[in-house]
């Protein structure tokens, strides 16, 4: 025992069994981490993050009255980067390969650098071309100091900023530099990936997929992609979507926007985005250090957007638009330089249901294609950048956001005031010649209508008995109707217009120093169309609709109605507001109407063959620069049938000539809606107020 007690007060063979006693219980340890626990503790190891990926839903469809689609979503792939150890050498290599895939596969990817810095040639880009201030802004932005030309800029970016190696061309050199930019500027990381291209080619994904081990940290990842199926014709109605701005996403981003969300710029994309967007999903993963994807944690599935069902008639919309082309071609290359000097070159038109306020065609010209606003092809961007840039504004959509003084249109009007006032009757004879003087200014028609009535006067179109029948009523009679009838006001459609503007006495004096108070003779410019009122092609419409149907003026609307992804349907809510104007007194401006088509029956007669009669009356608004060289506007209004009304017809061809020109495009959209199946007449020679054969 006493042998025992001193071995135990060994030092050494304490030290000795607390060592192998340790061992013992690592080894314990060892084999529980690696033998008994071992694949779910290596699982653990790896997780380096969560990630949050947002799903987007896929957009609602915008379709036409018949169900026909015009703007869809398809399945599509994005390439996304989230950040990995890699070093930056191999990195830059990876960057050129996937540039090199995706321009090998025309795919759309991030050049946000060509807009600030184009290589072949080396220049500034087009947001800040030719423009200081935007240049020193972005060198400050990106903290440039020394460097000054572009090709200076590209080499600090190169060499100093982002120390691209310089084995790499130029070329190639810049092809880093697009992906280094976007990723520099917006950000990534292993739990926040970076979307480099958007609905990339399967041979894209194949390749990729493919090589997977030459791309640490890229992922592919399904989205939904906007599609326009031919929509050309229904561009303005539709509008298109495009990336969303740092102003939009400031705005938008407590709604779950993200800065690479696409958003609705014009049109129904941006009237209806709320209902065409619907709510993303998301998905949250485990990811490890290479960025990869190591354990799905939770998936929210996205909530499509609902569909959108307009009333516009595909088929309609269609004759409209070429129509509206064709026509606009045949003024411009007809041009006399006499009072046609081949300055066409734009036009609108709006067609209504007189019974409803639906819009059943709305066409502008120069149109353009949605699609060059989705894609980032370079073909694409470049027929992007020509419709941006072009003078004649292809975006416009002059059919709600074009106002024009309403010329002989206004005459409609006009005789309604002096029929509701009592100035005149259907009988009153007012003596018109060719001029009359009034407070020394002399006011002209084209023509001498002599004694003439309300009916005869709309036939022929004549300025003096309407300006004598306006200097009758007085201006705040006009105004008073007019604003019945909708003119100066805003008609509430639901993509948005301009409010166009009634002529006050006011305006005169504010506008125009120097030219003294309202008069008489502004009174009489006004009662033919002319002078300060202005209105869009759709308050003409509209206000035509209303002389066909009684009196009412609806509330126009676009939308039919809105489809949930559930299936309930939401219609859209017909309103309208009365005139007040006796059916006697419209039932008087329509005999005056009908005779103006009556003076062009080679127009109408086939119409006429199916027992269609339309009223019309046509408009020539001056400009004001016609003494140097610029043609007048063309306004035209119809409403047909005449004794029952379905459809009213509003065309405006900016310097256009005469109103008349405007006939063959009304007679098409209305063989069209009326299904008469007739073939189109050759287009009529171009002819002024002057040549109109006048019935007795």
């Amino acid at each position: 025992m006493e042998r025992f007690l001193k071995i135990l007060n060994n030092r050494y063979f304490v030290f000795t069994a607390f060592v192998v006693t340790f061992c013992i219980l690592l080894a314990f340890q060892l084999f529980n981490l690696q033998i008994i626990n071992g694949e779910s503790n290596s699982e653990t190891a790896a997780k380096v993050g969560m990630r949050y990926t947002t799903i987007a839903a896929p957009r609602g469809d915008i379709l036409d009255s018949n169900n026909n689609p015009i703007a869809t979503s398809r399945a599509g792939y994005s390439v996304t980067i989230a950040r990995t150890n890699i070093k930056a050498a191999d990195r830059d290599a990876m960057l050129l390969k996937l540039v090199n895939i995706f321009q090998k596969n025309s795919d759309s990817y991030n050049v946000d650098l060509s807009k600030y810095l184009t290589f072949n040639p080396i220049d500034f880009g087009s947001n800040i071309k030719d423009n200081q201030d935007n240049i020193a802004k972005w060198k400050s932005d990106m903290s440039i100091t020394n460097a000054q030309t572009p090709e200076e800029i590209f080499r600090y970016l190169r060499d100093n900023m982002f120390a691209i190696d310089k084995s790499y061309s130029d070329e190639d050199a810049y092809k880093i530099l697009t992906l280094r930019y976007a990723l520099f500027i917006k950000g990534y990381s292993v739990t926040s990936p970076f979307t480099l291209a958007t609905d990339v080619k399967k041979e894209t994904v194949i390749e990729i997929s493919e090589r997977k081990e030459e791309f640490p940290g890229i992922s592919i990842e399904s989205e939904t992609i906007r599609q326009y199926n031919n929509a050309v014709d229904e561009s303005h109605v539709i509008g298109y979507i495009g990336n969303i701005s740092p102003e939009e996403y400031a705005a938008k981003k407590d709604a779950g926007y993200t800065e690479q969300d696409y958003i609705g710029k014009s049109g129904i994309e941006l009237a209806l985005e709320d209902k065409l967007r619907g709510m993303n999903g998301s998905q949250l993963a485990s990811v490890n250090a290479k960025g990869d994807v190591v354990e799905q944690v939770k998936d929210v599935e996205p909530i499509p957007g609902s569909d959108v069902v307009l009333t516009i008639d595909q088929n309609l919309q269609k004759v409209a638009a070429e129509a509206l082309k064709k026509q606009i071609s045949v003024i411009k290359n007809d041009a006399n330089y006499t009072n046609n000097f081949g300055d066409c070159n734009v036009g609108s038109l709006v067609a209504i249901d007189v019974n409803s306020g639906a819009v059943l065609a709305m066409a502008s010209y120069p149109n353009f294609d949605p699609t060059i606003f989705i894609s980032n092809t370079d073909d694409s961007r470049q027929r992007r950048a020509t419709v941006l840039l072009d003078k004649y504004s292809p975006t416009l959509n002059r059919a709600v956001y074009g106002e024009y003084a309403p010329g002989s249109t206004f005459k409609s009007l006009v005789a309604v005031t002096g029929l509701e006032t009592g100035n005149i009757n259907e009988n009153t004879l007012i003596y018109s010649p060719k001029s009359i003087e009034e407070e020394g200014q002399t006011l002209t028609c084209l023509s001498d209508h002599g004694t003439i009535n309300v009916v005869s006067a709309l036939r022929v179109s004549c300025n003096t008995f309407f300006y004598k029948v306006g200097m009758m009523t007085g201006l705040d009679s006009i105004n008073n109707y007019a604003n019945k009838f909708g003119f100066g006001k805003k008609t509430g459609i639901e993509i948005g217009d301009n409010q166009g503007f009634i002529a006050d006495k006011a305006y005169k004096t504010e506008v125009t120093l120097g030219e003294g108070t309202w008069g008489f003779a502004d009174t009489a410019y006004t009662a033919i169309g002319q002078r300060f009122t202005k209105a869009t092609p759709i308050q003409i419409a509209n206000y035509c609709a209303a002389l066909a149907n009684g009196g009412k003026l609806y509330s126009p609307h676009i939308v039919k109605k809105i489809v949930q992804n559930n299936g309930d349907a939401v219609s859209t809510d017909i309103k309208f507001t009365e005139t007040g104007v006796s059916q006697k007194t419209l039932d008087i401006v329509k005999k005056g109407m009908v005779q103006v088509s009556q003076n062009r029956p080679e127009d109408f007669a086939k119409l006429w063959s199916k027992g269609i009669e339309v009223a019309v009356k046509t408009g020539t608004a001056e400009v004001g620069d016609e003494a140097v060289g610029r043609s007048s506007n063309a306004i035209y209004m119809c409403y047909a049938p005449a004794d029952k009304p379905r459809i009213a017809i509003a065309i405006v061809m900016e310097r256009g000539v005469w109103g008349v020109n405007a006939t063959p495009i009304a007679t098409k959209m209305l063989e069209q809606y009326f299904n008469t199946d007739v073939e189109v007449t050759p287009e009529p020679d171009i002819i002024s107020n002057e040549n109109v054969k006048i019935l007795n």
